[in-house]
């Protein structure tokens, strides 16, 4: 990091993150599932996750 803006970006990512993660792990405490997936993976995604919730019963 060079400049302010790039240390300000840069915390502020960190920040982000480390929200998210505690945001998920506190969520999957409760039983909530969790899916982490860019907008072009989603639906590939979510089609594996419920074929396998069904696949074992938990539908």
């Amino acid at each position: 990091m060079q400049t302010a803006d790039e240390a300000l970006e840069y915390c502020g990512a960190i920040s982000f993150l480390n929200a998210r993660t505690s945001l998920h792990d506190r969520l999957r405490a409760q039983g909530m599932a969790i899916m982490d997936a860019r907008p072009k993976e989603l639906g590939p995604q979510l089609i594996a996750r419920y074929l396998n919730w069904k696949k074992a019963g938990t539908l």
